[in-house]
């Protein structure tokens, strides 16, 4: 009897381990990525919320040279790193995101990075950095106002101030992450820095990536004279009432989009 008591005591105390396990794997599932010891971890969305896969995060020490420790995303989008055993110190935290069809006949990649902005050390305890993929907006951590989305800049010999030129992109199908896109209609301004081969860092930031019509038309203070404005891809030298662009990208991944503007009296 005794030994059968204790047979009922241990099967008790087993299911109810086993539950603890499973609802612990439910709260994964469900979007919460618990912390772990020794261990970075987190989950990636989608613009649209859900879990996405295929994602390259990679872990980067600050100070000591080719240091990386890197890992991908599951089907639910949640990603493992173990830094057990790696130096103390600080690390640099980023994910890469490829479009797994090409878009509009291009391949883009995205860089994501965490929200939360303090600083990633060497986990003991564990760390949790969730991510997002998102098409416009500030990067985050940004001390300079980077933007995600894509950069449209120009060039033009005719001096026409800059703020009273005004961009409208109408986008043609969907965005690169297949929703619908907005209109927009922007007036230029600058960038917070130059981009190495742009024109220039003046023209309309964080456009969603997607295909655009865009034309663009001359808003003088009242009483001034209107000029007809014109557009060209850049190099390409035909010049229209509106041109239909996909962006390109730079090695850093920064989207843009780069215009020729011709400008004459109306």
């Amino acid at each position: 009897m005794q030994t059968m008591k204790l047979l009922f005591i241990l099967l008790l105390t087993s299911n109810l381990f086993s539950n603890c396990s499973k609802d612990k794997v439910e709260k994964v599932d469900n979007g919460d990525t618990p912390a772990k010891k020794g261990f970075i971890t987190g989950k990636i969305l989608d613009p649209q919320g859900k879990p996405l896969a295929g994602v390259r995060v990679t872990a980067s020490h600050s100070t000591w040279y080719n240091t990386t420790i890197s890992g991908v995303t599951n089907d639910k989008g949640i990603y493992t790193l173990d830094m057990n055993g790696q130096p103390g110190g600080n690390w640099s935290l980023m994910a890469k995101y490829t479009t797994p069809t090409p878009y509009n006949g291009k391949t883009y990649v995205f860089e994501l990075r965490s929200e939360d902005a303090t600083p990633v050390t060497t986990p003991t305890e564990g760390i949790v950095r969730n991510m997002s993929w998102k098409l416009s907006g500030v990067v985050p951590g940004s001390t300079t106002d980077a933007r995600i989305g894509t950069y449209l800049t120009y060039f033009s010999g005719v001096d026409v101030p800059d703020e009273e030129l005004e961009f409208t992109l109408e986008p043609v199908g969907p965005l690169v992450d297949g929703s619908t896109g907005k209109t927009i209609v922007a007036r230029a301004s600058s960038f917070p820095s130059s981009f190495i081969g742009m024109y220039s860092n003046i023209g309309v930031k964080d456009i969603p990536t997607g295909r655009y019509k865009v034309s663009v038309h001359h808003v003088p203070p009242a009483g001034s004279p209107v000029k007809t404005i014109k557009l060209s891809v850049r190099g390409k030298g035909d010049y229209q009432n509106s041109v239909t662009v996909d962006p390109s990208q730079d090695p850093v991944y920064t989207n843009y989009t780069e215009l020729e503007l011709d400008l004459t009296e109306g």
